[in-house]
């Protein structure tokens, strides 16, 4: 990335940052002084497009340009919103950094989910280039974990990261055909819960004195941040379970809707905690229903409610809009909500806009996401449906971060039909 004279990386976000301002323009971070280097553990994206040089001299510069740009447009979009950082772009090759200069728990996994993602917009933007222009699109990704240096390298003023695993990311990159992602080791062993694979076996890369192990990523498992629930007891979290037990019994007998939030460090157990109270109160024949809004990637605000409303209706995810928009109908009509089908479809991304009931848009329905005054229950950390039993209106329990303690709110009054007002809570790392 280019940066103006006078200006400096910001140590968050990698923009340039005019010398001094104490906050960044583009993301806000306060520029403290940060070390000039200093040891990171990454993982480097490499990128190149296949076929660059024939295109290059069947076609006007210009023409290129303009497909090139066009790619690494996308490509960046891309890697911003999944938590990376383009770190450079020259000529037909791209490269972009997850974990420096901002770090998140989970940058191995936002890498190969991003690279996922910009291999499907290429094979889209290929598909239009071959129709209109019989000019194919394709690129083949590397991507490596490991530690680098990370910072102002060289004395300059570009954020940059350096060491072994991002040229290992490159030789990586060079072994894979177009169109095909490959990952070394270290990725593939900190994502293979989220990330299907094949082992490809180990390939020579120029410059590396043993060859190098890669695997092949093909899809993703799940939505970003599942995580396997686990059977082991729980153990030293009766005082917080006992607080959601006797929330709720009081849902269940007063017929009325409450929320808890359980707050805490990363790593405190949270989500845990959460998996444990939605297999207790399934287990009493209470309808569990997840729903989360996802850190990163498409996903729309109102997410969490979305998944909890597909859940409700029993939505297959595998099916055609036009059948899904068609089991919906039949399952509102059985419930008597036949009024609220166009507004619940629209929500759902199966219908038009949203009208509200005097013909104007809206926002999110009101309709029951069961439509009745049953109680239930809904973790908005795990995408999970527990227990199919009851029709549910949902006692949000959340995760978040901050010190561990457990929140209980009360909200007072209630929906006069009987619905609960899911709020979508954003999910912390």
């Amino acid at each position: 990335m280019a940066e103006s004279v006078g200006a400096h990386a910001c140590i968050r976000c990698g923009n340039a940052v005019p010398e001094g301002s104490r906050f960044c323009p583009a993301c806000g971070a306060a520029q403290t002084q940060a070390p000039r280097e200093e040891r990171r553990v990454v993982t480097v994206l490499f990128g190149d497009l296949s076929g660059f040089t024939e295109l290059s001299e069947a076609r006007d510069a210009e023409e290129v340009k303009a497909i090139v740009d066009r790619a690494f447009e996308r490509i960046t979009d891309i890697v911003e919103r999944y938590g990376g950082h383009v770190d450079k772009i020259i000529g037909d090759e791209v490269m972009a950094v997850f974990g420096a200069p901002q770090a998140h728990e989970d940058d191995a996994e936002r890498a190969v989910r991003a690279a996922l993602v910009i291999q499907r917009a290429l094979e889209e933007d290929s598909a239009e280039l071959e129709r209109e222009r019989g000019i194919p699109l394709r690129m083949h990704i590397g991507l490596n974990t490991g530690e680098v240096v990370a910072g102002f390298v060289g004395g300059s003023d570009s954020y940059t990261v350096l060491g072994d695993a991002v040229n290992t990311a490159r030789r990586i990159g060079d072994a894979a055909d177009a169109g095909q992602i490959l990952v070394g080791d270290a990725t593939e062993e900190a994502t293979r819960d989220a990330i299907e694979y094949r082992r490809i076996g180990q390939v020579t890369a120029k410059g590396k004195r043993v060859p190098v192990q890669v695997w092949e990523a093909l899809a993703e498992r799940g939505l970003p941040g599942e995580r396997t629930v686990r059977t082991a007891p729980l153990i030293g979290r009766e005082e917080e379970l006992g607080m959601l037990d006797s929330l709720a019994r009081i849902v269940r007998r007063d017929r009325r809707t409450m929320s808890a939030t359980i707050v805490g460090e990363a790593g405190m157990g949270k989500s845990r905690l959460a998996d444990e109270f939605a297999r207790r109160i399934s287990a009493q024949g209470v309808r569990v229903l997840n729903g989360r809004s996802l850190p990163y990637g498409t996903a729309s605000p109102a997410f969490s409610i979305e998944e909890m409303l597909r859940a409700a209706l029993v939505v297959d995810p595998a099916s055609e809009p036009e059948a899904a928009a068609t089991w919906v109908r039949d399952r509102l009509d059985t419930h008597g909500l036949a009024v609220e089908a166009d507004r619940l479809l629209a929500f759902l991304g199966l219908g038009g806009a949203i009208p509200s009931r005097d013909g104007a848009r809206s926002g999110v329905p009101r309709a029951a996401l069961g439509g009745g005054r049953r109680p239930g229950l809904h973790p908005e950390d795990a995408r999970r449906l527990a227990s199919p039993p009851a029709d549910p209106v949902p006692v949000p329990a959340r995760a978040s971060g901050a010190p561990p303690r457990l929140e209980r709110r009360r909200r007072l009054g209630h929906d006069p039909d009987g619905a609960a007002a899911a709020r979508p809570r954003r999910r912390d790392a």
